[in-house]
Formats: C-alpha cells, sequence, structure tokens
C-alpha cells in the first residue's frame, strides 16, 4: 500500500514508524547492493568517503566503511556498534533540525509522489556536519539512495556516501 498524500514525517518521526512497523525490502536485493558497496569501497579516490547501509528498522549499520579523514578518532566497528543513536548524537543540532523538519519530509514527499518501483533511481544529496571524535566540527557532503518497503512504500533502508567537505564548506546552510 502506497501513500499518496503528505505524511508530515520529519526524520525522527520516520524512524519511530519504520521500527514498529517492522517494513521488510527484499533480502536478497539489500544483499547485492552491500556486495557493489564493498566493492567500491577499495576504489581509491583522493578524498576518501565512507560508504554506509542504514537498516531503519533496527536503526543500525550493515556497513560503514573506514576512512581515516572523515570523522577522525571514530572507527568503522564505533559506528557499525554505535548505529543511528550514535550519529545522531553527533549531528550539529541547528543542521539536524532543518534535515529532521524540512529536507526529509521533502525527500518522503517526493517518494510519495514517485512509484515505488522507481525509488532507488534516485539518489538525493545534501549536506550537514557533525562532530568527529576530537569535538571539532566536520562538514559533510552526502548522497544517498532509498529502498521502500513494499507494503508502505517508506523508506526502509538508505544506501549512502559521505564525503569531508570542510576544506570546501565555508558556510553554514544546509543545501538538499
Amino acid at each position: 500500500m502506497a501513500f499518496k498524500k503528505n505524511i508530515g514525517f520529519t526524520y525522527m518521526g520516520h524512524l519511530h514508524h519504520v521500527y514498529y512497523q517492522k517494513d521488510m525490502a527484499d533480502e536478497q536485493y539489500i544483499l547485492a547492493m552491500l556486495k557493489q558497496f564493498k566493492q567500491l569501497s577499495g576504489c581509491a579516490f583522493h578524498i576518501v568517503p565512507i560508504f554506509f547501509v542504514i537498516d531503519y528498522t533496527k536503526r543500525k549499520y550493515l556497513l560503514w566503511t573506514d576512512s581515516i579523514n572523515l570523522l577522525a578518532g571514530y572507527s568503522a566497528n564505533d559506528m557499525m556498534e554505535g548505529g543511528l543513536d550514535m550519529t545522531l548524537h553527533l549531528l550539529q543540532k541547528d543542521f539536524f533540525k532543518t534535515y529532521n523538519e524540512k529536507a526529509f519530509p521533502a525527500t518522503l514527499n517526493f517518494l510519495n509522489s514517485t512509484p515505488k518501483s522507481e525509488h532507488t533511481d534516485y539518489v538525493f544529496s545534501f549536506n550537514h556536519r557533525m562532530k568527529n571524535a576530537n569535538g571539532c566540527d566536520v562538514d559533510i557532503y552526502q548522497r544517498c539512495v532509498y529502498i521502500s518497503s513494499p507494503d508502505t512504500a517508506l523508506p526502509t533502508y538508505c544506501l549512502g556516501m559521505g564525503v569531508d567537505i570542510s576544506s570546501i564548506k565555508k558556510d553554514t546552510l544546509m543545501m538538499h
């Protein structure tokens, strides 16, 4: 059953909803995407991004690749063990407020107006700010694709990448 109206979810509201709905996606599809992400993480880039996969139904990461530069002081194991709760704690409050109340609802509204079968055809990009283990703010550029529930058409998985753009991001605006 697809949602066809503005459901008014914030990001936190979505996390709460999907946790209790226990929506599932095609596990074979998720495993194939994980395999592709693991292969990408071995590529050499000038600026090394992290690749991640979030299972919203469990509020945990299924994949978080290591990157020396992104969140200095936090290992992939730290992020995998800490899950979304750790990440939410690291996000700068003003940026998260904008993401939670404006950017994520806009993403849901777009997905709501798009056939579920096309959800993985769209990449969503935005920037945000997090604290690294040294307590310094790090500006992150993130791109992600959502895999939606066959029942509700709400995102149940997020496959994405993030890269530190602190050296080029000079303002405090969030772009979505």
